[in-house]
Formats: C-alpha cells, structure tokens, sequence
C-alpha cells in the first residue's frame, strides 16, 4: 500500500498517476488540512507537519510514501526520510529540464517553493499564495481559481514552458495553460510515478483510504480521485 500526503486534495493527481502507471491499487490519503497551506508556513512547520503525517501513514500500514506536494519535498523530504523506516518520495518541479528546452519557463508555486529558486534570463518564478486554498475550498468548481489566476497573472506574457510547481495546479491545469498561451506543461509527479516500482495492480480495483489531520469532506475528495483516475 502507498501512503500519500499532502496539505489537501492537490495530492489526488499525483494518486491518480501512480494508479495508472500500476504502482499500486491500495492507497491511504492523508489529507493535512489542519496544517494547510504548507507554502504559507516556515520550514520547521512544514518539517514538523509532514513528519506527523508520515507516521500516521505508516500508523496506517503503508509500504511506500509519496509526499505530493512540491513545497513539503522541497523542505522536509531529507528529514522525514532520515525517521521513517519505509521509502519516501517526493515530487519537484523539473526546472532545469525545461530550461534545456529553450525558450520563456514560468514556475508557479507557493511563496515557500518559489524562494528556493532564483529568477534568471529566460525564467520567472510567481508565487500564487492563495490558489492551493481556493482550489481546495471549491475545487471542481473553478471560478474563484480562474478569477485569482487571471489577476495575478495580468502582467504575465505568452510562454513557452509553464511549470506547476503546486499540484494543486493540476487539477487547473486547462485554465492556467489559456491563460499564459503555453506551449508545453510541465509537473514533478508524472515522471516519479513512471520510475516507481510497479505491483500486479493492472487488474485490481482500486481502494483508497482517506485520513486528515483537520475537517476533510471526504466525499468531495472520492469523487475528485474518481473523476482524476477515471480520466487516465
């Protein structure tokens, strides 16, 4: 069984990619969403936030770990990987690949991810502190999202390679491809999940766990993993 956490549902797409590349049919959920968003909060939050989760996972009988979220494996990964007897993973956005493609990259992230990287020709960072909260507050409904994401990105021109350095973006992914005119998309999790160990799960039906720290509508987020793994 693969546990994944994340500060809210932006983890689904990453559960959704591992369950087509056939990592595994049984996942636990864990769902921080008395922590979120961790982009907001300082490192030692995040560290002590993710390493809670972690064991709850493990608690939970998980295998494997995936921290989904870009902000947490940016800052916690080396530590919770130091504590937790089990293999952790985690998902980054792939900047330097992009950049090798030539042409304008934009990375959008949370204010924390964004600080660990440095502007420079051809790349910009944008933090979009609140997007993963309205998106985890509405998500399918997506108005409050495009409406935020059309404001912070007005002085944003056309690119070439748009970088989701959340994976709560994902699940918005159409949106913020319109409206930056970007020519290719790039994410940290496809890859990881293309690379992880496989099981026999091609044939099993999936089950999925759901655990929080806070108040989770888990019916809301069965239906988001439904929708997310019915499309692969």
């Amino acid at each position: 069984m693969i546990g994944i956490l994340d500060s809210g549902m932006g983890g689904l797409t990453t559960l959704a990619a591992l369950a087509k590349e056939g990592c595994d049919s049984a996942f636990c959920y864990y769902a921080d969403t008395a922590n979120a968003p961790y982009g907001n909060k300082n490192k030692t939050e995040v560290k002590e936030a993710v390493g809670r989760a972690a064991e709850a996972l493990v608690g939970r009988g998980a295998e494997r770990i995936v921290v989904a979220c870009n902000t947490a494996s940016l800052v916690a990964l080396k530590q919770v990987r130091c504590t937790i007897n089990v293999p952790i993973y985690g998902v980054t956005p792939p900047v330097e690949e992009a950049l090798k493609r030539g042409g304008y990259t934009l990375l959008l992230g949370t204010a924390l991810t964004c600080r660990n990287y440095k502007n420079r020709a051809g790349f910009l960072s944008l933090a979009m502190p609140e997007l993963a909260t309205i998106i985890d507050r509405d998500y399918p409904d997506t108005v409050g999202a495009e409406a935020y994401c059309r404001q912070r990105l007005k002085d944003v021109g056309a690119v070439d390679n748009l970088m989701l350095g959340c994976t709560h973006y994902v699940l918005i992914e159409d949106i913020l491809r319109r409206l930056t005119e970007a020519k290719r998309v790039w994410n940290g999790y496809e890859e990881l999940a293309k690379r992880m160990e496989k099981t026999d799960a091609s044939a099993s039906e999936l089950a999925i766990d759901f655990i929080g720290s806070g108040e989770i509508d888990i019916a809301r987020y069965k239906e988001v993993a439904r929708l997310l793994c019915s499309r692969r």
